[in-house]
């Protein structure tokens, strides 16, 4: 089974995080993958671990009440998933009830990246991660049951 690590952030460029945990990795010997809703710390899994399969984090729109601490430039590269030239994502993680979305569906369609959903929890979501997604991230059942 897969090691899946997201890595947490609060936007302000600090990358300590990924150092450590690229220490930690190099005595692992397990499959593992890296993912973040904060594209610097996608792209600094990019230049730390350049082998380890990595994964942005994304929504459709980042207006609620969570993202007001990041300032509008921020905001704005995550919209439609901007970074991703630079980022170089292997794969989207992308909020299971703002699916369809074109972001994520060029991302999959275009540039042949999996798509996965989170966090899928209720019959409709399973229903829509099964419709538009390659896999999903889910909690509370058990696949196939």
């Amino acid at each position: 089974m897969p090691l899946v690590i997201e890595v947490k952030s609060h936007f302000d460029g600090d990358r300590k995080l990924v150092a450590r945990m690229a220490e930690v990795l190099s005595r692992y010997s397990g499959p593992v993958v890296g993912m973040s809703f904060d594209p610097d710390q996608v792209l600094a899994l990019r230049e730390k671990m350049p082998g380890l399969p990595r994964g942005i984090i994304a929504q459709r729109c980042y207006d609620d009440d969570t993202w007001k601490k990041l300032t509008p430039e921020q905001r704005h590269s995550m919209l439609h998933l901007r970074h991703a030239f630079h980022t170089r994502p292997h794969f989207v993680a992308f909020w299971v009830d703002q699916l369809p979305a074109p972001a994520p569906w060029i991302a999959r369609n275009i540039f042949g990246l999996p798509l996965l959903t989170w966090t899928v929890r209720t019959p409709a979501q399973r229903e829509r991660a099964v419709r538009y997604a390659d896999q999903m991230i889910f909690e509370g059942f058990r696949p196939g049951t």
